[in-house]
């Protein structure tokens, strides 16, 4: 039987509500493509949808990752095999409705397609007998912002090091000539190192969606009359759909430590970095540090990955526990290519990543992989 994939969709530029759904229907040697406002529920009401352009058949493979051309992320929500049930198509009009059986990982039943003016409509109906049990049960165990929001400021998870970070800082203060620049430190906690970096004779804002770690920053921060840069926190979510509002940019420079291995699910991810780049000047540059995939040094990092799978539905993702077993939050460790593409994918240019060998954050006596990344906005 011809295959079939469903996509989540995040973040392409011509699309105003920021997510939708991609399902590709494999016919011949491409795949006939819809934009599906929302999933489909089984006996649920009418999607609206619009036909786009074949996609090729490679994307039926397709599992995370980064659209090219700065179009997004992409995320499979659904694959298997369908039947052409019926296909009723019109002799002087190719957009007859459609009508298939899925037999999907997840998804089972009659989808039925059929043009309404300049759009489509999909329902679909069912459920169908599956064609095999689904290969993983994924079963959502966390609230990434919910976490996020309870940690104790003093345990938010942050890296003492900074060499490369310093080097980076070096580096910008260099290119700008004496210039002062400003800079925004996303997922800053209770200040500690937004206050290190404002010592250096930065203008800095530091934001968390904690609200409790920017409580104590406050302290931190420095008076609002102050003359020269200055030091100030917010609260503010930078995974979320919409964009943050922040006074003060855009900046010249954009530090994010750690957050994108904790921040949530791949959409979250690719939130975070859009809402970076918007906050830097065209030009302005990011530094990121980030998990690496460790399984290959930590055999405990192949057992959590492993262990945890049924639950995260991620490779190189596992849950964060503390001494007595309690889950923290979900941490993904990423490859340098997965982050990579997710910069360029996010409209990042210039990329250059170092991976590091070091010691694990919550657990000293291991060893783990880190990356260090750094780019620029597009001019």
């Amino acid at each position: 039987m011809p295959r079939f994939i469903l996509l989540e969709h995040s973040g392409a530029p011509d699309d105003p509500s920021g997510l939708h759904v991609d399902l590709l229907l494999e016919q011949g040697d491409s795949c006939r493509t819809w934009r599906l406002a929302v999933m489909p529920e089984p006996d649920g009401p009418d999607v609206n949808a619009v036909e786009v352009a074949p996609h090729r058949l490679a994307w039926l493979d397709h599992e995370s990752g980064p659209v090219s051309g700065g179009r997004g992320f992409a995320r499979r929500v659904d694959f298997g095999c369908y039947e052409p049930a019926t296909i009723e198509e019109a002799a002087t009009s190719p957009r007859g409705a459609v009508h298939v059986t899925l037999h999907g990982e997840r998804t089972a039943g009659s989808l039925h397609l059929r043009p309404d003016g300049n759009r489509w409509l999909a329902r679909l109906t069912g459920p169908a007998e599956r064609t095999s049990p689904p290969a993983v049960s994924v079963t959502p165990v966390r609230d990434a912002r919910d976490d996020r929001q309870r940690f104790v400021p003093s345990a938010i998870p942050t890296k003492d090091s900074t060499a490369y970070l310093d080097a980076f800082l070096d580096a910008a203060a260099a290119a700008g000539q004496g210039r002062p620049l400003t800079l925004l430190d996303v997922g800053c906690g209770s200040g500690r190192l937004s206050r290190r970096l404002f010592e250096r004779g930065l203008s800095v804002v530091g934001v968390d969606i904690n609200r409790a770690a920017i409580q104590a920053a406050h302290a931190l921060a420095s008076p609002p009359d102050a003359a020269g840069p200055g030091l100030r926190f917010a609260v503010a979510d930078f995974a979320a759909d919409e964009p943050p509002r922040l006074d003060g940019g855009p900046f010249d420079l954009v530090v994010c430590q750690l957050v994108i291995s904790i921040v949530g699910d791949a959409r979250s991810r690719a939130n975070l970095l859009r809402h970076a780049r918007e906050s830097l000047r065209p030009g302005g540059r990011l530094f990121l540090s980030a998990s690496g995939v460790s399984d290959t040094i930590n055999p405990g990092y192949a057992r959590l990955y492993a262990d945890d799978f049924h639950l995260t539905g991620e490779r190189n993702t596992y849950l964060s526990r503390d001494a007595r077993g309690e889950v923290l939050y979900m941490t993904h460790h990423f490859t340098a290519d997965e982050l990579s593409n997710l910069l360029a994918a996010a409209g990042f240019t210039d990329i250059a990543i170092t991976t590091a060998r070091e010691t694990s954050s919550r657990r000293p006596d291991e060893a783990a992989f880190f990356h260090y990344a750094t780019c620029r906005r597009r001019a």
